[in-house]
């Protein structure tokens, strides 16, 4: 079930999608060619979507994907070459998600209390540096 759109690059669109009235789905996100109505690429590792955004910043789209089968992730997909980069874990009800496109830092709402590990971090910035190049502190912490 569709659950949030977001405008990327040229005529793409990023469609959230996650499952709804108790009944999950397996991940899947898609990107339309706006102009065609077409799909032009599915992406299928990450999921569960309450919010997506893009970024123009960095021409990359997230994913607040609370819902996802796994547990809840953030998820990052390349607007370039329309593929999938990386989940990382997030906390319970992160369902929403912005990223600030001059300094590319993302923000995620936690619960009080958590943060995302430090390896978590380690890893988001070893899969999408050089262009992200803060975490904010909603997100990560040292």
């Amino acid at each position: 079930m569709p659950t949030s759109m977001a405008q990327g690059p040229g005529h793409d669109f990023l469609i959230g999608c996650a499952g709804h009235d108790g009944t999950q789905f397996p991940p899947l996100e898609a990107i339309l060619d706006g102009t065609t109505n077409k799909i032009v690429a599915n992406i299928t590792e990450t999921g569960g979507v309450d919010e997506v955004w893009y970024n123009a910043g960095d021409n990359r789209y997230y994913t607040a994907g609370r819902d996802m089968p796994s547990g809840p992730v953030m998820g990052v997909i390349d607007a370039a070459t329309r593929t999938w980069l990386v989940n990382v874990t997030t906390g319970s009800n992160s369902h929403s998600i912005a990223v600030n496109q001059f300094t590319n830092q993302i923000f995620v709402p936690m619960q009080a209390g958590l943060a995302l590990h430090h390896a978590e971090c380690q890893r988001l910035h070893r899969r999408v540096r050089p262009t992200i190049a803060v975490v904010a502190a909603s997100i990560c912490t040292v």
